[in-house]
C-alpha cells in the first residue's frame, strides 16, 4: 500500500504540469519600470521590450496583459493613456490585445514614421 501511493505520488510529480496563471502581484514582484514618456525611441523599444519579457515570465494572462502594463505608466505616458482610454471612439481598447497597445504607444510616443519603419511588433519581438 505504502509502495502503491509512493508510485502514485512520483507519477504525479513528474506529469507535465501547465504554468499557473499569474496576475498583477506575480507582475510587480519583478520589479518593473515606471515610463514616464521620451522622444528617444530606442528607450520606448526597450521599455516595450523588457514589460513583454516581464509579463511572460510572471505568466501573466494574455486578455489581462494590457490592463497590467498601464499600471506603469506615469507623466505623460499615463496622460496618453487615459485620454486614448476615455475618448469614445476607443471603447474596447482596455481589452485590446497587447500588440494593439505598444503598436499604438510606439506611434504616439515615436510618430508615425518610426512606428511604421521600425515596429517591434512586426520584426517578432512581440507575439
Amino acid at each position: 500500500m505504502v509502495q502503491q501511493t509512493t508510485m502514485v505520488a512520483m507519477e504525479k510529480a513528474a506529469a507535465p504540469r501547465e504554468p499557473k496563471l499569474g496576475n498583477i502581484s506575480d507582475f510587480r514582484r519583478l520589479q518593473p519600470t515606471t515610463f514616464a514618456g521620451t522622444e528617444k525611441p530606442l528607450e520606448v523599444e526597450q521599455w516595450l521590450v523588457d514589460m513583454t519579457n516581464l509579463l511572460n515570465v510572471a505568466h501573466v494572462p494574455k486578455d489581462d496583459q494590457v490592463e497590467v502594463i498601464i499600471i506603469q505608466l506615469t507623466d505623460v505616458a499615463r496622460t496618453w493613456w487615459l485620454l486614448r482610454k476615455n475618448d469614445r471612439r476607443n471603447q474596447s481598447l482596455g481589452r485590446s490585445s497587447l500588440r494593439a497597445f505598444m503598436s499604438d504607444f510606439s506611434q504616439k510616443l515615436l510618430g508615425e514614421r518610426w512606428s511604421s519603419n521600425s515596429s517591434i511588433c512586426d520584426r517578432g519581438v512581440i507575439q
